[in-house]
């Protein structure tokens, strides 16, 4: 799911690029003008698509993370479950 819409966003932008570059190629008295809109678009959504797909790395990453996570019963704080001590309180789980 969350792949499509990467994949969709990178298309819209190439997309948009591809029209401004479109009318570029064919109106001669903006053409420098729209020939740099079409690279902004085209950088910028590379950028912002990198971007959103790293954070959602980021998010699916700590998910995992608290998993494998508890909740010490003496001061409450986040410890692994593999431990047998709390490193905070240090009393035995």
């Amino acid at each position: 799911m969350r792949s499509k819409l990467f994949i969709f966003l990178i298309g819209l932008g190439l997309f948009l690029s591809g029209v401004s570059a479109f009318i570029a190629y064919f109106y001669e008295p903006l053409r420098s003008v729209f020939f740099v809109i079409a690279v902004i678009l085209f950088v910028s959504n590379l950028l912002l698509s990198q971007m959103a797909y790293g954070y959602y790395l980021y998010k699916k990453e700590a998910m995992l993370k608290q998993k494998e996570m508890q909740r010490c019963p003496a001061c409450d704080k986040p410890i692994y479950i593999s431990d047998k001590r709390c490193p905070y309180c240090g009393k035995t789980v």
